[in-house]
């Protein structure tokens, strides 16, 4: 069964795997557009994220160390209310009325990033070529995005190899989450263990 330690040792391996994929991604594949996102261009940050459990593993044992509890309040909360939404609706209509709502990722604070260096995989590898305006609504223009194929896998690998050392064997690749629902599963198996979460759960959300 996978310890504390195993587990810390995982996320420090899958963050810097997850760097290379970005760094291969960004030699490969971003080189040679231009980029319309700079700082304070947050209009995605209104999207709901989708992360895997090791990226909010990852970000719950930044905001337990570094004792944010408030944020990692919200961020959990925010994470509820939109887990609830994919619930009832597809992932796709569910994304459409959280946009439409225009409430900011809990993470955001004076448009920008507070966990720049340990955001999620669809941040970090979220690039616009088309003009940066029709990011904001309601233009009802298409936003022209880069392929992002190697770090997405890279990230959803991760997540296999965690959910196999969590329990043992092979499962399901799980689909991730809203970055608030697994900030929540990672602080559970941060703090109670493996135990505290269900295999079910975490590989079938």
């Amino acid at each position: 069964m996978m310890t504390s330690k195993d587990l810390l040792r995982f996320l420090r391996q899958a963050k810097e795997a997850r760097r290379k994929a970005l760094q291969r991604w960004n030699r490969q594949v971003v080189n040679g557009y231009r980029i319309s996102c700079r700082p304070g261009c947050d209009w995605c940050c209104y999207q709901i994220v989708a992360a895997g459990l090791w990226e909010g593993a990852l970000l719950a044992n930044y905001l337990i160390q570094t004792k944010q509890n408030k944020l990692l309040e919200a961020v959990m909360r925010q994470g509820e209310e939109q887990a609830e939404l994919y619930t009832e609706l597809s992932h796709t209509e569910a994304a459409d009325v959280w946009f439409v709502k225009q409430e900011p990722c809990a993470f955001l604070q004076d448009h920008r990033c507070a966990v720049y260096a340990l955001r999620p995989t669809a941040c970090a590898a979220h690039c616009v070529v088309s003009p940066a305006a029709d990011c904001a609504p309601p233009t009802g223009k298409m936003v022209a995005g880069l392929d992002s194929e190697e770090p997405t896998v890279t990230s959803l690998l991760i997540d296999a190899d965690l959910l196999r050392l969590m329990f043992g064997e092979d499962q399901a690749v799980a689909q991730p989450q809203p970055l608030g629902r697994v900030v929540a599963l990672g602080a559970q198996l941060l703090l109670k263990g493996p135990g505290a979460i269900a295999s079910f759960e975490v590989a079938h959300p």
